[in-house]
């Protein structure tokens, strides 16, 4: 499920229990701010962590999931069947967004909030692939060479913490 949401699909008991042993982490980072994408599992899961933290979530849609076009709300296995047919990256055969499409999105929220919150330590929930999208890019790597050439590659899992230190200019896109 990405947006637009098609059907409730909220955080489950184990989420939630999940979420409560991650904040414990968290709360050595001394967070200052928290954004998060406004899906729903990832909204619960900042309200959450906001609260035992006793800081407020600022939602916003640019750190939402990978537009995945028509293919929203198909099962999984289907939509990894259609797409590793297609040889561009992400959506758009599909009216969705491209891998590119969401490193513009997600680097703009960043360019934005830059000069407002540039001494603070931030914590984004957000979801796999504008997190693992925006890491390679941070770390300066292209996500389907380093997908092919390193068998030790993991994405970003379920409530997984990883700490990001992030150089704007290094997160401008290149037009191809």
């Amino acid at each position: 499920s990405c947006w637009p949401e098609t059907f409730e699909n909220p955080l489950t008991e184990n989420g939630i229990e999940a979420i409560n042993q991650v904040v414990e982490i968290l709360k050595d980072k001394k967070i200052d701010v928290i954004f998060a994408s406004d899906i729903l599992r990832a909204k619960q899961t900042a309200e959450i962590v906001a609260k035992k933290l006793e800081l407020e979530v600022i939602l916003d849609p640019r750190l939402r999931e990978i537009n995945f076009g028509s293919m929203n709300g198909n099962p999984v296995a289907d939509v990894e069947k259609q797409v590793q047919s297609y040889r561009e990256p992400g959506y758009k055969k599909f009216d969705g967004e491209g891998y590119e499409d969401v490193v513009e999105r997600v680097a703009g929220f960043f360019q934005e909030i830059d000069a407002r919150y540039s001494d603070k330590v931030i914590l984004l929930v957000s979801h796999q692939s504008p997190l693992y999208l925006l890491e390679e890019r941070v770390n300066g790597f292209n996500l389907l060479e380093m997908m092919q050439k390193d068998s030790n590659y993991r994405q970003i899992e379920k409530g997984e913490v990883r700490q990001l230190n992030i150089v704007l200019p290094i997160l401008e896109t290149e037009k191809v």
